[in-house]
């Protein structure tokens, strides 16, 4: 039986649906401090702002997606936005 740390070093939080808010990631981020989720995912706007919400939590990882909701977007429209998540400091793409 794994430990409750265990179990949370495997689950991703996410806040990405269009009217996540910013308390929402605050949220989001305070569950990830204190249980230690392994990724925390916001949309593509919010990645910058997150990932220095993140910084002193090495452990914990900056998510987004990518050609989100449908992933219908060309692979050219999809390659600018992962290159500029990774500027914004995306350690994990979806």
């Amino acid at each position: 039986m794994p430990t409750a740390l265990e179990a949370a070093r495997k689950i991703d939080v996410s806040a990405v649906q269009t009217h996540n808010t910013y308390r929402d990631i605050l949220e989001l981020v305070e569950a990830a401090r204190r249980y230690r989720f392994i990724n925390v995912h916001t949309l593509p706007c919010w990645t910058k702002e997150l990932a220095g919400l993140l910084k002193d939590l090495p452990d914990v990882f900056v998510g987004a997606p990518v050609g989100f909701p449908g992933g219908g977007h060309t692979t050219a429209v999809k390659l600018l936005e992962a290159e500029r998540l990774l500027s914004d400091g995306v350690q994990e793409m979806d």
